[in-house]
């Protein structure tokens, strides 16, 4: 994909006048990022190992970590190194799960991200209503693929972890959660960012 005339206005927005905004959103980031330059293991690893000081001096000895293939090989390298001194709940997202059974057993996922939207600060929250442009946001996954989804986490054992920011979105996965919470009491059902609820969610409960 590469942006144009064409690029659709929600993910590319304009002024009155048809001009961009400079406003990038959601899924056209891979346009971008796919040809910024990535600092080298290397410097990633050096990174990390100042920056698990730094929460060292603060007190801070565990950390929440969602990652994708890159992150997951860096942190495993680390682990086999005995250079990884911080406990970690591991969050990881579309990986190959060959490469999962690859992870060695000391830094073992426990969680699957899953987006169903953007963000608020974008306007690409899923909503139930539409704000004052028109627009309900971008729904990046739901119904049967959401729900097939949810499944795969559980089917590998690990915690769904679902960002979810608009109502609609929440609306979303709490449905994609209902069957299988009581079938699965050993895992965690999280929805990541949720900043708007739907009011009839709590009195439907």
């Amino acid at each position: 994909m590469r942006v144009s005339d064409d690029t659709p206005a929600e993910l590319f927005p304009r002024d009155e006048r048809g001009a961009p905004l400079g406003i990038v959103r959601e899924t056209l980031m891979g346009v971008f990022s796919g040809v910024l330059p990535e600092p080298d293991d290397e410097r990633v690893v050096q990174a990390l190992a100042q920056e698990q000081e730094h929460l060292w001096s603060l007190g801070i000895v565990g950390v929440h970590a969602m990652e994708g293939a890159r992150g997951v090989r860096i942190l495993d390298k680390l682990a086999d190194s005995d250079e990884l001194r911080l406990k970690l709940y591991l969050v990881t997202g579309g990986m190959p799960e060959e490469d999962r059974q690859a992870i060695s057993s000391r830094l073992r996922p426990q969680g699957f991200k899953i987006f169903v939207d953007g963000s608020l600060g974008s306007g690409t929250a899923w909503m139930l209503q539409p704000d004052q442009s028109g627009s309900t946001g971008v729904a990046v996954l739901g119904g049967d693929e959401l729900r097939a989804q949810v499944a795969e986490a559980i089917r590998l054992g690990l915690d769904p972890c679902v960002h979810a920011i608009g109502d609609r979105a929440v609306r979303e996965v709490l449905d994609a959660f209902a069957p299988l919470m009581k079938e699965h009491p050993e895992r965690f059902f999280r929805i990541e960012h949720a900043q708007f609820i739907d009011p009839e969610i709590g009195r439907a409960s």
